[in-house]
């Protein structure tokens, strides 16, 4: 599981209120061992320096890029089951496949 965090910008900087909801999402991405990732829509060069921003900060620290950890996704699943999010867990495994990162 991941948190999302949808960027606001005038095309040259983040507005404030997205450098706000990444900080949270990396709360929640600690306490849940879940990833982060960031839509950000506009112009290219800005695109480009987005993309560049969530490899070093999102990516920095896995082992395969994109593999998702057992461990992490059931961290995250825990979390969610205790806050009330889902009614009942699945089995890890089921969730997701490494298959194409490998």
């Amino acid at each position: 599981m991941s948190v999302l965090v949808v960027a606001e910008h005038d095309n040259r900087a983040l507005k404030p209120a997205t450098l706000h909801a990444m900080t949270a999402a990396s709360e929640i991405a600690k306490a849940t061992g879940s990833d982060i990732h960031i839509l950000v829509a506009g112009k290219e060069d800005f695109v480009t320096l987005s993309f560049k921003l969530y490899n070093q900060y999102v990516y920095g620290g896995q082992k395969v890029l994109g593999e998702m950890d057992e461990g992490r996704l059931g961290a995250l699943q825990d979390f969610y089951a205790k806050e009330g999010l889902i009614k009942s867990k699945t089995a890890v495994k089921d969730l997701y496949t490494n298959q194409f990162v490998k």
